[in-house]
């Protein structure tokens, strides 16, 4: 069993669409390697998305999806999706930030 752990750089921020873009780029380049599991960063990428690539790739993903956000408050999901893209497991997160 092969498993990559995908580390992309954060561009115009860690939550930017192209910081997501960037890391499924970099998850298609990691199955050249015959990968079964992918572990994407914290970032930008939706539900629909990691679904959908790891049903067209074929593996298991594992990755942090953000449902909201603000100065304050943050809370994710890290989801897993199995290679039929179906979401199979997850972990939801809240935290509280004071400043």
């Amino acid at each position: 069993m092969k498993i990559a752990a995908i580390q992309g750089k954060v561009i115009k921020g860690l939550y930017s669409s192209k910081t997501g873009e960037h890391a499924l780029k970099l998850l298609e380049t990691a199955t050249k390697e015959n990968i079964d599991i992918a572990c994407l960063p914290e970032g930008s990428i939706d539900e629909g998305r990691i679904s959908e690539k790891a049903k067209d790739l074929g593996i298991f993903v594992i990755g942090s999806v953000v449902k909201s956000t603000n100065k304050n408050y943050h809370s994710d999901e890290t989801i897993i999706v199995n290679p039929e893209g179906k979401i199979v497991g997850g972990v939801f997160n809240e935290e509280v930030s004071y400043l």
